[in-house]
């Protein structure tokens, strides 16, 4: 019997974010490559791009941001943490129809087997009503644990994700998270 070789965790990182973000849009009827076209930029703690804009601290402490070409899709910003095998994305998706924060989190595991949502709840962000949740699936078989915070905005979606092999590191990593997630706004 042939076995499939172990992936490394930088494939393994780099598929989460790209399943994260091209199932969320694709599930949305979006095109996958919307606000991660050739012209948006992330400078000085500002993303823009043609449908979105937002201002978002990059994580600090070992979290390397991952650069993607026009083609890959996937979320508009990643960082990975190679000693601890995490994610962290960020995705962007305007004018799409009215869905509630709940069905917008269920796009986001779409792609993972054996998924739960283990918590969620609702807090305000960015003068709006986010859903944050804790949820466990796999992804081609490797274990995946997550925190999601969705946020609907001026015709947007945005999607921040912390995704780590295992509760532990899930644990160790969220604080960064919540910084990140605090950071986050959009601006005009």
């Amino acid at each position: 019997m042939r076995t499939r070789p172990q992936e490394s965790p930088r494939v393994v990182a780099t598929l989460v974010v790209t399943v994260l973000g091209t199932l969320a849009a694709s599930a949305l009827g979006a095109s996958t490559l919307g606000a991660c076209g050739p012209r948006a930029s992330y400078t000085g703690n500002r993303y823009k791009s043609k449908e979105a804009s937002f201002h978002v601290t990059a994580p600090r402490g070992g979290w390397k941001r991952l650069r993607k070409s026009h083609k890959e899709g996937g979320p508009d910003l990643a960082w990975h943490h190679r000693a601890s095998h995490s994610t962290l994305s960020i995705n962007s998706d305007c004018n799409q129809p009215d869905t509630p924060l709940k069905a917008l989190t269920q796009h986001l595991l779409f792609g993972f087997t054996e998924r739960a949502i283990l918590s969620q709840q609702r807090q305000p962000m960015d003068g709006r009503e986010s859903l944050h949740s804790h949820a466990t699936g796999k992804l081609d078989g490797v274990p995946q644990h997550l925190r999601l915070v969705v946020l609907k905005k001026d015709e947007c979606v945005y999607d921040l994700v912390l995704a780590a092999p295992n509760e532990k590191t899930l644990d160790r990593h969220t604080p960064t998270f919540n910084a990140t997630v605090q950071s986050f706004a959009t601006r005009n």
